[in-house]
């Protein structure tokens, strides 16, 4: 038995190195492979949406107009049936704000993406890392946050040309905002989280409900602007666009590749809607649970912005695998929290991912991973929280009253 414990831990630490190195390696694979010439096709995507804006065309989200904008970055037109276009399906004030980035030459603008995105990981999970070790230590701080922010999906972001770890970033930085005190600069930064919604909408009924009013402001705000902004850019007789381009195959199945809690139903059932369906009955119980928990969520900031975006992430009908990296915030909170409770929930996730699951076209592994883990940090909540009945007349020990 003294053995066992002796070599335990030593062990475990040697298990969270390699699997960290592991992960570490496969996203420095993909930035190496990406600066090589890959092919970042979600970028082509929003560089041939902005340049379309910078031209004036208020035709967005329209296939032909994307077609020729992409056949124009690329230098030539892919052949048919090789899932081209690719439909631009984000808001239209990413476009935007990408016009500097697509003026560039193709490559080029993808590698300025894709370097500030890698950057902005290492910076967050650097800020993770040394938000946690205090509670935990460095071996469990350190596998927390790698096994979020360096999963096998982030790579796949890096190689997409996606922006997830710019919005990482974002919500770190939200995170440490809150626990200094500085609600509003919390919620500005929490603001461009706007440019993927389904990061975000769960977060903001979490912080309303908890009273952290001076946080949602300016993530209201920015939501305002990015409707406002996105309807002045499509103009009305373009503003429907939306609806075809989430409605193209290309969409559909990527919803189908997803490991997010609506897939349990609609890869079963075969069924998109199904998803969807599953996606609002579960946004309709996480926000009742908010509303019962809400004097606790109010007493903790930092666990109300938590709640919000796990269950913003994992809720999402319509969500890449690289986007989990964003259960890296709460997953840290947690940590803090639970330390053991957390270090379990990283490595069931990891080996989730990294386990080939014969299963697959059936259900998600990844997403019974989530579920199992929804319900275990649920009921540590519901521990936590649960009241003291000792009588208020019993007596108290000499210990206990001196220790009071």
């Amino acid at each position: 038995m003294g053995w066992t414990w002796r070599w335990a831990r030593p062990m475990a630490y040697a298990a969270v190195a390699i699997a960290g190195g592991f992960l570490v390696v496969r996203t420095l694979i993909a930035l190496h492979e990406s600066l090589g010439g890959g092919t970042a096709v979600d970028y082509l995507g929003m560089a041939s949406a902005a340049r379309l804006v910078a031209a004036g065309s208020h035709c967005v989200y329209c296939p032909a107009h994307l077609a020729a904008a992409q056949s124009a970055l690329l230098g030539y037109t892919p052949p048919p049936g090789s899932a081209f276009p690719i439909p631009f399906v984000s808001p239209a004030v990413l476009a935007w704000l990408l016009q500097p980035l697509a003026a560039l030459p193709l490559q080029t603008g993808t590698d300025i993406l894709v370097l500030a995105g890698v950057a902005a990981m290492a910076v967050a999970a650097t800020l993770l890392i040394r938000y946690l070790r205090p509670a935990t230590g460095m071996p469990i701080a350190g596998g927390v946050v790698v096994a979020f922010v360096f999963s096998l999906g982030a790579a796949t972001g890096i190689l997409l040309g996606q922006i997830d770890g710019i919005l990482l970033l974002c919500a770190t930085a939200s995170l440490l905002l809150l626990e200094r005190r500085h609600p509003w600069w919390a919620g500005i930064l929490l603001a461009p989280l706007l440019l993927k919604p389904q990061l975000l909408w769960l977060a903001v009924p979490a912080l309303l409900l908890s009273s952290q009013w001076r946080t949602s402001v300016p993530v209201l705000a920015g939501g305002a602007a990015v409707a406002v902004g996105g309807l002045l850019l499509v103009g009305t007789s373009h503003v429907l666009d939306v609806v075809g381009a989430v409605g193209t195959a290309t969409y559909h199945q990527l919803n189908a590749q997803g490991n997010t809690l609506p897939e349990l139903f609609a890869r079963p059932l075969g069924s998109d809607a199904a998803g969807w369906v599953a996606a609002a009955a579960g946004a309709a119980l996480a926000v009742a649970a908010m509303a019962w928990q809400r004097k606790r969520l109010r007493a903790h900031p930092a666990e109300a912005l938590a709640v919000g975006l796990a269950a913003s992430v994992a809720l999402s009908p319509h969500l890449g695998d690289y986007s989990l990296m964003l259960l890296a915030v709460p997953a840290v909170v947690l940590a803090r929290r639970r330390p053991m409770a957390g270090a379990t929930v990283a490595a069931v996730f990891t080996a989730s991912t990294l386990v080939p699951f014969p299963g697959q076209r059936v259900t998600s592994l990844v997403a019974l991973t989530l579920l199992a883990s929804f319900a275990w940090a649920v009921r540590l909540a519901l521990a936590a929280a649960a009241p003291d009945r000792t009588p208020a007349t019993a007596p108290r020990s000499m210990v206990t009253a001196h220790a009071r």
